[in-house]
């Protein structure tokens, strides 16, 4: 097979799998935007703050969640996989064991210096979920290992809805703050079930061969270090920044935030399941490895700005329609976030280039520079200011600026230039920016009455509409070949109206 056969190949792979993930990431959008406009009806902005600061602590203790070990029975790919199976289990087992036993320790405390009782009841429901988590984790890691992309997407579809629906049971239960906690009990059943039928029954309880786990450990060590860091980055400004300011002040916030992430987790998250076993069978040709990392950011930039820039066009109108201005002050604040969603959406592409190479330490080291970053600008956000929307600007600034700062280091081992994947990134970017800015002066120019949703909804359906033409028209001049890439993993029928709609030739 030649080098290019071998890289349509690959891209090919890649491009299924993130077709499958980003159908089962929609539909999960779909529920847990259905699960937040009741949760948002349902209960009150002090249960949302009260959950974060939960989620905040959570994120500190339960670092040695499984132990590194999924990633590590990722990387090692299919063919060692039945043989570290058992012991990567106990040893996530017990590191899980140990993560919930930390975490109920750390109730009392956390409720004392946050001066909320709930969160020693919260953070026990919680500790229970991680405890018995660890088999569906495994399932997880097997088909990511085989490279089985549909029933992986399938599996998460599946493990999602089911958390929203939980989530909205208990929110109408009457469970208030603790809706956001039972769920982590429910779901690992779910998953571990779902796993079996879909992988057959993995027989997870023979011999630990405890023998193996020092070295196993020795992988994950740095694994562990960058999962902390990583728990900084993505959660630690809702512990700090709550330590400051009131929990409804911080429900607001974390409100917002729950909305924006849904952009996160259906590009990124599902992202790092495709890339790095997909990098990881490429470790034998860097060239190639390189420049699959180049073109992946260059699809991730396209299609994050396209989704972020698009909802902070309207966040108005669907703030207005489906909470009423309860929620008004979330509003500015998810649209600072949607304008710095694309940086914080590119840590999945740097940890899966890192770690297919084994760079374990390197990656780490770079999670706790952007760690540090964060943490001071988040001390700034809750010591100077008091609006979620300030918030909102100045965290997202410094996810921006810690990918700015980490950027060059992961390019130059990595062997690929900086400026190309600056190249790679900034156009769709500034093109997403600059197409909600015109939209925004657009919707100025309208007068609607806001108390009526008709009026709100047409202009949702307006702008939306106008913003989605625009952006594609100018890709169209300016980012023909990002399109060509994003369209050739279509499927073939798909592809060739796509292809019709953008006005793209045949290749």
């Amino acid at each position: 097979m030649t080098q290019e056969k071998s890289n349509n190949s690959l891209g090919k792979a890649v491009g299924i799998g993130m077709a499958w993930m980003l159908i089962a990431a929609m539909a999960t959008k779909g529920a847990s935007f259905v699960s937040q406009i009741i949760l948002g009806n349902t209960l009150i902005q002090e249960d949302f703050g009260i959950y974060a600061l939960a989620a905040g602590v959570t994120v500190f203790v339960s670092v040695i969640r499984d132990g590194g070990a999924r990633k590590v029975l990722v990387q090692k790919g299919v063919r060692r996989f039945d043989k570290l199976v058992c012991p990567v289990f106990w040893l996530a087992f017990c590191f899980n064991l140990l993560s919930a036993g930390l975490l109920i320790i750390a109730g009392p405390v956390a409720a004392s210096i946050y001066d909320e009782p709930a969160l020693t009841q919260i953070l026990l429901v919680i500790a229970i979920g991680i405890a018995v988590s660890t088999p569906g984790m495994i399932y997880r890691s097997k088909l990511a290992a085989e490279l089985r992309y549909r029933e992986l997407a399938r599996l998460r579809m599946i493990t999602e809805i089911c958390r929203n629906l939980s989530l909205i049971a208990f929110a109408l239960l009457g469970f208030g703050a603790m809706s956001f906690a039972w769920p982590f009990v429910v779901i690992p059943f779910i998953e571990w079930g779902v796993g079996v039928w879909m992988c057959g029954s993995m027989k997870l309880f023979r011999s630990p061969r405890i023998r193996l786990w020092p070295k196993l450990f020795g992988v994950s060590y740095w694994m562990l270090v960058s999962a902390l860091a990583l728990s900084v980055v993505n959660m630690g400004p809702y512990a700090i920044v709550g330590y400051f300011v009131p929990p409804a002040v911080l429900g607001v916030y974390f409100f917002s935030s729950q909305l924006v992430l849904q952009i996160h987790n259906i590009l990124a998250v599902n992202l790092q399941d495709v890339l790095l076993p997909a990098l990881s069978s490429l470790n034998s040709s860097r060239a190639r490895q390189g420049a699959a990392v180049i073109r992946t950011l260059r699809m991730l930039s396209f299609a994050s700005s396209l989704a972020a820039f698009g909802v902070a066009t309207i966040a108005v109108e669907v703030e207005r329609i489906f909470w009423a201005d309860k929620w008004l002050d979330a509003i500015p604040a998810i649209q600072w976030m949607c304008v710095f969603v694309p940086f914080r959406m590119l840590q999945s592409v740097i940890e899966p280039s890192l770690v297919s190479r084994s760079n374990y330490k390197l990656n780490a080291q770079l999670m706790i520079i952007r760690a540090v970053i964060l943490a001071g600008f988040s001390v700034v956000a809750g010591v100077w200011f008091t609006e979620p929307w300030q918030f909102a600007a100045i965290v997202g600034g410094a996810y921006a600026i810690s990918i700015l700062v980490v950027g060059p280091i992961v390019c130059r081992v990595l062997g690929i230039s900086w400026w190309k994947c600056v190249g790679g990134f900034f156009p769709s970017w500034v093109l997403g920016a600059a197409c909600f800015a015109a939209v925004l002066w657009m919707k100025s120019l309208v007068q609607i009455d806001f108390n009526s949703r008709i009026e709100l909804l047409a202009m949702l359906l307006a702008s939306g509409a106008a913003y989605t033409v625009l952006f594609a028209l100018v890709s169209r001049i300016f980012l023909v070949s990002v399109l060509n890439e994003i369209l050739n993993f279509l499927p073939p029928r798909v592809r060739g109206l796509a292809r019709k709609i953008t006005l793209l030739p045949a290749p």
